[in-house]
């Protein structure tokens, strides 16, 4: 059983991995689409690391995982972040925030 520190280290590998696969893979790239989205419900680290936004212009709260570069204190009402997702909305993750810079 892997100890605490080395899984978070297998965890950013694969995060930097799946990073650049996506980057490098225009097929990938071209399923992801990415939508601004505003923070309503603040994370929850406690029971399953998910945060609630709502996608700019719709109405619908969702409930999605959020990525690593992410502390749960960053995620309150009112932040704006940016939803990478494929086919469907619930089937996304928070990945940036709204300049699309982290």
């Amino acid at each position: 059983m892997a100890l605490y520190p080395e899984a978070q280290q297998v965890k950013q590998l694969l995060t930097e991995l799946v990073n650049n696969c996506i980057d490098n893979n225009e097929t990938i790239k071209s399923c992801i689409k990415a939508r601004r989205a505003v923070v309503t419900t603040a994370a929850n680290t406690s029971v399953a690391n998910k945060v609630g936004v709502t996608i700019i212009g719709d109405n619908t709260e969702i409930f999605l995982p959020y990525n690593s570069t992410f502390t749960a204190t960053q995620l309150v009402p009112n932040t704006l972040v940016s939803v990478w997702y494929s086919y469907s909305l619930n089937n996304g993750i928070v990945m940036k925030n709204a300049r699309w810079t982290n």
